[in-house]
């Protein structure tokens, strides 16, 4: 009888979730994809459901401060609101080589963003791009070292490590000099940070806070949205974002991996504002205090002109904006398109403009590695290869190490660097942040960087492709049938 009882109430339960994930109107194919794992595996089901199923952009679990600060930065700046950067354009300044006036793309993509993320342009930047991790984490502590004021950091991933170990002890020194110090870490990505690690940070002075944390053997079903941003702000004045986390192998210390290819940017300028304000928000979300003050929004004035847009998105955000994005940069494009990501999960508005562009006659390259960091989205990744070549794409698999940078190219005059993969999870459940550069000088340096990666790349042949054995394609195949609820 009990057992019975158990059975109603467990499938009256099944029928519950299967009825609300009706109800949220998420795409079909994710929708089907979790009715049928409910279907199969009904026990299995409602837990993974639980940890990774759930839609928190709807359920509102991260609360948003962007656009209640979002007048306010735009103050701090002294941004006008009379307009978009075609508006501007001043033919006698070097603005025109940096932004081609007459093509609407620019325009369109950038009051996008400024509509699907609040996001206003900023002007006066000066912008480095560094393709080493080593190059980026010597700057950085070098900028961190220069700190008069405040230092903000912000990743994904910190490890205790050699180079975590670098990293501590410079941001003690500053702490203990007066320097006010705040390092957010997520909780998941970070899971081997060490405790002795924090501690010894803490009782420096240094103001440490897991984003996030996870405790088990408690189930929580945020442990599925992650903050994958990669931020760090120098004195309000000097900001980097990109790929590179605190860990020895992105300074090429790792024997599986080996050289470790990575993009990062540095930013002086208007822009290093809003992304101070992207990290306060989360520093807010994590702590509860509220940082939103103007002695933190103190950009260099800079000469040089690189109109760029800093980019929020995931489960705290009312759009895809990042996906929303490279969408419009990859639907608009005439003439090539260069993209480099670790991971290549798409969903199918991604996959469709991408195959469109191609079979348009645009010029499609994707750079992949050649080698998993993880198996699971690797082999998910690869079941998307054969259909793209058949549409035209171009796609090389690195061979020097592993290639972890995330940038994207088009048509000579748009780019995009940041934390956002070309895949399922940062567009809809990772927290990223990415800048959208309107400047034909960087991104010629891009196309620039892109064709060296080729050449440590070797290109992936359709019909020796073709040939590949079925206990490979049973990998890719199963892996992707998963892709829809990662």
């Amino acid at each position: 009888m009990l057992n019975s009882s158990l059975r109603i109430i467990w499938g009256l339960t099944v029928l519950t979730v299967i009825f609300v994930l009706i109800m949220e109107n998420r795409s079909p194919s994710k929708t089907l994809s979790w009715i049928l794992i409910l279907f199969f595996l009904p026990v299995a089901g409602i837990i993974l459901y639980l940890v990774f199923g759930r839609n928190f952009r709807k359920k509102r679990i991260y609360t948003r401060k962007e656009f209640s600060d979002y007048e306010k930065l735009r103050q701090i700046n002294k941004i006008e609101d009379e307009g978009l950067l075609g508006d501007k354009v001043d033919p006698g300044t070097d603005l025109k080589r940096n932004y081609d006036a007459s093509g609407p793309a620019t325009v369109l993509i950038n009051r996008l963003l400024e509509n699907n993320n609040k996001a206003f342009l900023s002007y006066h930047n000066r912008i480095h791009i560094y393709r080493d991790g080593k190059e980026v984490f010597a700057e950085l502590c070098e900028s961190i070292d220069r700190a008069v004021k405040s230092i903000h950091l912000q990743f994904f991933v910190v490890k205790g490590d050699e180079t975590g170990q670098i990293l501590k002890r410079l941001l003690i020194k500053k702490a203990q000099s007066g320097v006010s110090v705040r390092l957010l870490y997520d909780a998941v990505g970070s899971w081997n940070i060490g405790k002795r690690f924090v501690k010894d940070l803490i009782a420096g002075g240094v103001n440490a806070v897991p984003f996030s944390p996870v405790e088990f053997p408690f189930i929580s079903s945020k442990m599925n949205y992650r903050n994958h941003r990669k931020i760090a702000v120098i004195d309000g004045k000097t900001g980097f974002l990109g790929g590179v986390n605190i860990a020895d192998r992105y300074l090429h210390k790792d024997k599986y991996f080996g050289y470790w290819r990575d993009t990062h940017l540095k930013i002086e300028g208007e822009a290093v504002s809003p992304l101070q304000a992207i990290f306060l928000n989360d520093w807010s979300f994590a702590t509860d205090e509220d940082l939103f003050r103007k002695e933190f929004f103190s950009p260099q004035e800079v000469e040089s002109i690189n109109p760029l847009q800093i980019i929020s998105s995931g489960p705290d955000s009312d759009w895809e904006s990042i996906m929303q994005g490279y969408f419009a940069m990859i639907s608009t494009a005439a003439e090539n398109i260069n993209i480099v990501s670790p991971y290549l999960v798409l969903n199918e508005s991604m996959l469709t403009a991408v195959k469109v562009s191609a079979l348009s006659g645009v010029r499609v390259r994707l750079i992949v590695p050649c080698k998993p960091d993880h198996h699971l989205v690797y082999w998910a990744s690869r079941s998307y290869y054969q259909e793209l070549m058949e549409a035209g794409v171009e796609i090389y698999e690195y061979r020097k190490g592993f290639i972890h940078s995330k940038y994207i190219t088009v048509d000579g005059y748009l780019a995009s660097i940041g934390s956002a993969n070309m895949d399922i999870r940062s567009f809809t459940q990772n927290m990223e942040v990415n800048a959208f550069l309107f400047s034909k000088d960087l991104t010629e340096k891009l196309n620039e960087i892109f064709e060296e990666d080729l050449q440590n790349s070797e290109q992936i042949i359709l019909e020796e492709y073709h040939n590949r054995g079925y206990y490979i394609r049973i990998k890719e195949s199963f892996n992707r049938l998963f892709s829809p609820v990662l």
